[in-house]
């Protein structure tokens, strides 16, 4: 994982505002030291001597990350992510269909 700023505040919207020291890209998962998946870039905003991301809550609990220093997380920690919450929708589903059966 990559330093990538500090959450400042939540805006009125909802979304988190994040000061950038490295730059990152829209669609970018940004997560915190422990490997949280935190919130998701979608903006970019503010001069370019001292960016800004909005960025889309992951969490419930995004007050407590206010202060706090996020990470970038790398393009294979995110196929990973991806995999592992495909695998659990699937199971989920056959869990789903197997209930059905049982009910009839």
């Amino acid at each position: 994982m990559k330093k990538i700023g500090e959450i400042l505040h939540i805006a009125g919207s909802g979304r988190v505002i994040i000061s950038i020291d490295e730059p990152i890209e829209e669609g970018q998962i940004l997560c915190d030291k422990t490997g949280t998946r935190v919130a998701k870039v979608m903006e970019l905003i503010g001069p370019t001597r001292e960016p800004l991301a909005s960025a889309v809550p992951l969490t419930n609990n995004i007050k407590k990350y206010v202060g706090k220093i996020i990470f970038a997380t790398t393009q294979q920690q995110q196929q990973h992510q991806q995999q592992g919450n495909n695998n659990r929708r699937q199971q989920s589903q056959r869990t789903r269909k197997t209930r059905r059966r049982e009910t009839r």
